[in-house]
């Protein structure tokens, strides 16, 4: 082989083992975040309650039970099942990627592309369904808060607190909001007729030397609420989060799109 000849098979032997190892390496961190997946859902399949105390997210022992009571139903459990089918199909996708890499496949590496292009499709269908619902979603989620709010004051003050509102409870606590809307949401009359609000709706708490949380009062002598809407807080804090998935998500698209052409 002449001089010349070496200068042109070279470069052309280097990008190949160059996109071989660059597909390797996408699919093994593919391969490894799916597995993670797996985990996870098996984990709250078997134990949501471990799961959600390991998450931090509710730090009330009665509320985290509470919550977790809620989502004992055969949809969560279904969901699980889904999610786990999915990400197991991809898992394997990930894997005939790798082997026909290795190996060196041209037939296992055209079915790998194959199947990223139909999933690539079907989740820029998905992304545009989303964006097409998500003002339904809005108004469906300000329902059922609405809706479970209602139940609010059915116990609120009492000793034997409901369900309902010892969730709303950690979510005033928790986001330092008041109702759906704003604090006139869950207004209710003590004995004497006088609309009040719950102290967790409280704008400036302190322990009191009981160790208990108690309410800074006003003037009159009635807790002075939070002006923050509950929906607000929440989805603010949705809105900060979403970069974080929205990033994750654009990352894995360019993964998916780089193996295609590598492939």
């Amino acid at each position: 082989m002449t001089d010349k000849g070496r200068h042109k098979v070279f470069p052309c032997i280097c990008n190949i083992c160059l996109a071989k190892w660059t597909l390797i390496l996408l699919n093994l961190v593919l391969f490894v975040a799916g597995f993670s997946v797996i985990c996870s859902a098996i984990w709250v399949g078997w134990n949501r309650h471990s799961f959600v105390k390991f998450t931090g997210l509710i730090k009330d022992e009665e509320i985290r039970s509470k919550i977790v009571d809620q989502t004992e139903s055969i949809v969560v459990t279904r969901a699980i099942y889904v999610i786990i089918g999915v990400v197991a199909f991809l898992l394997f996708v990930c894997l005939l990627g790798c082997c026909g890499a290795v190996c060196g496949s041209r037939c296992s590496l055209t079915h790998y592309a194959m199947i990223l292009l139909v999933i690539l499709v079907l989740e820029i269908i998905a992304g545009y369904l989303a964006t097409g619902y998500a003002y339904n979603a809005e108004k469906e989620i300000k329902a059922a808060m609405n809706a479970t709010l209602r139940h609010y004051n059915d116990s609120v003050g009492k000793e034997n607190k409901s369900d309902a509102t010892l969730i709303w409870d950690s979510i005033f606590l928790t986001f330092n909001c008041c109702g759906v809307y704003d604090h006139q949401d869950l207004a209710y009359k003590d004995d004497n007729g006088t609309n009040i609000i719950p102290e967790t709706c409280c704008a400036q708490r302190f322990i009191n030397a009981k160790g208990e949380l108690d309410c800074y009062m006003h003037k009159e002598d009635k807790v002075k609420p939070t002006e923050v809407s509950c929906y607000d807080a929440i989805f603010e804090v949705i809105e900060r989060k979403s970069n974080i998935v929205i990033g994750i998500i654009f990352g894995l698209v360019l993964g998916q799109c780089l193996s295609i052409i590598l492939a």
